[in-house]
């Protein structure tokens, strides 16, 4: 064997070893996306992923919606006190902490914000004119943090 003979069959061993790596990652590539389509895809949760949220479990969401009426109904620039009626839909997502998307009613009381204390708001529950909002909402409970991160309304 020559020099150039040996150096030719270590190219053709880097080529190979190369075209190895490119098909093994290929073949890594694929089942992870399998896995994803038959484990977590269509009918199970995705790790990090949003999850609809059944109708009986909206009730989880309450202390952090109740938490956050106040500073929702200061974005309705209104001289009345707005209150969360009913629940639409929920989704959930897990990334450090829980990220609620919220759909849902949020009713104009007779309760004007600058006659109405802090303690009396429990107080007005006579919801009119309902408003069809979403909130987007992350939660850190062990820290007992909550951060209203969009809030919309129709008009």
């Amino acid at each position: 064997m020559t020099i150039l003979s040996i150096f030719s069959l270590q190219q053709i061993r880097q080529i190979n070893c190369n075209k190895m790596k490119s098909l093994l990652f290929s073949v890594t590539i694929i089942l992870s996306l399998a896995q994803v389509y038959v484990f977590g895809g269509k009918d199970g949760p995705i790790a990090g992923g949003i999850s609809k949220t059944s109708p009986d479990n909206f009730h989880l969401v309450i202390p952090t919606m109740i938490a956050l009426e106040r500073e929702m109904d200061e974005k309705m620039n209104s001289p009345f006190i707005h209150r969360v009626n009913k629940i639409k839909d929920l989704k959930t997502q897990v990334v450090a902490g829980i990220r609620y998307y919220v759909k849902f009613d949020f009713g104009r009381t007779s309760c004007l914000k600058n006659a109405t204390t802090a303690d009396g708001i429990s107080q007005c529950n006579d919801v009119t004119k309902i408003r069809k909002c979403e909130a987007d909402i992350w939660e850190q409970a062990w820290l007992d943090k909550r951060d209203l991160l969009n809030f919309k309304c129709n008009k």
